[in-house]
């Protein structure tokens, strides 16, 4: 399984541990994606953070059902 993932393309990320959360792909490169995303801090404000992610984690989040690449926003009622 190849992840094809380019800059701009929306991630929805539920982690084994911890709460699911979005994410927005910025860099990629043949084995690291980097991604974008708001974090709450301890002290409740929201910080925005960077990270390079494995394609190989990646992979595994797909098979496991916890990654969703450009996820469609649900509509509101």
């Amino acid at each position: 399984m190849t992840v094809d993932l380019t800059p701009g393309d929306r991630l929805w990320i539920a982690p084994p541990v911890g709460r699911p959360y979005g994410a927005r792909v910025t860099d990629t490169t043949a084995d690291r994606v980097r991604v974008r995303y708001d974090e709450t801090l301890p002290s409740g404000e929201t910080t925005t953070r960077t990270r390079w992610i494995p394609t190989t984690a990646l992979e595994d989040w797909i098979a496991a059902g916890d990654l969703l690449i450009n996820p469609e926003r649900p509509a509101r009622a």
